[in-house]
C-alpha cells in the first residue's frame, strides 16, 4: 500500500500516516526511496533508504549509480562522502560487499589524496634537513598505500562490472581509475608498477600502456604488459 502511495507522500500525508496510523517512519523513506528509485532519482533514492536504515540498498546505489559519475567527475570529494557513513562497524554487516566495494572506493580517494602530500612532505623534510626518522615514517606510510594499488586495480573490474553496451560509465570509471591510480604510483614509486599483472589492465587504453613503458625506471614492469 506504501508503495503505491509513494507518489503521494508529501510533507503532510507523511505526517498524518505516521501520526495518526502510527506506521513507522522508517517504512515510509523505504516506500519513497523505491519509487525514487524507479524514477531515476538515484540520489534522493540514496538518501531515503539511508534514513530508513537500509544501509545495503543505498550501498548499492552509490556502488552502481551514483560513484561512476562521481569518479568521471573527479569529485573526489563527492566519492568519499557517499561511502564514508558505511565505513563504521556496526554498518559493515549490513552490507554485502562492503570491503570489495565501497571500501576499494574509499581506498582510491585515500591514495589519490594522501600519496601527493606524503610525497610533499618527504621533499620538504629533505630540503630543511630535518631527522631522516621522519623520513622514514613517511616512506613507510607511501609504501603501505602503493601496496593497495594492484589489489585495486585487480578488484575494480567487479565494482564496476556492467558492460559497455549496459552502461557505459562503468568501463569509463575504471578506465579512469586505474589510469589515476597508475600515474600517481609512476610519480611516487614507480617501482610498484612491477607487482601489477597485465590482465588488470585491460582496461586501460593503448596509449597509457606506451606512456608507462616509456617512464625512467620501469623496466621490470615493461616485461609484464604486450603493446
Amino acid at each position: 500500500m506504501l508503495a503505491r502511495s509513494a507518489p503521494h507522500l508529501d510533507e503532510w500525508m507523511t505526517r498524518g500516516i505516521v501520526g495518526s496510523l502510527k506506521i513507522p517512519m522508517a517504512w515510509v523513506d523505504e516506500a519513497k526511496a523505491q519509487y525514487a528509485f524507479s524514477n531515476g532519482d538515484f540520489f534522493t533514492a540514496y538518501e531515503l533508504f539511508l534514513a530508513a536504515g537500509l544501509y545495503n540498498a543505498a550501498h548499492n546505489i552509490a556502488v552502481l549509480e551514483l560513484a561512476p559519475d562521481a569518479i568521471l567527475a573527479r569529485d573526489l570529494d563527492l566519492v568519499k562522502e557517499l561511502f564514508e557513513v558505511f565505513d563504521s562497524e556496526a554498518r559493515h554487516d549490513k552490507i554485502e560487499g562492503w570491503f570489495v566495494r565501497g571500501k576499494v572506493l574509499l581506498d582510491y580517494v585515500h591514495i589519490l589524496t594522501r600519496l601527493p602530500k606524503l610525497q610533499d612532505q618527504i621533499e620538504d623534510e629533505v630540503e630543511d634537513g630535518r631527522p631522516a626518522v621522519t623520513d622514514a615514517v613517511v616512506a613507510q606510510e607511501i609504501d603501505d598505500l602503493t601496496r593497495r594499488v594492484p589489489r585495486i586495480i585487480g578488484i575494480l573490474p567487479d565494482v564496476f562490472y556492467r558492460s559497455w553496451t549496459s552502461d557505459r560509465r562503468h568501463v569509463a570509471a575504471t578506465e579512469e581509475m586505474v589510469k589515476n591510480l597508475l600515474a600517481i604510483i609512476e610519480k611516487t614509486k614507480p617501482i610498484a608498477l612491477a607487482q601489477i599483472q597485465h590482465p588488470t589492465l585491460t582496461v586501460v587504453d593503448g596509449a597509457t600502456k606506451v606512456g608507462l613503458v616509456s617512464s625512467v625506471g620501469l623496466a621490470r614492469f615493461i616485461k609484464s604488459i604486450e603493446i
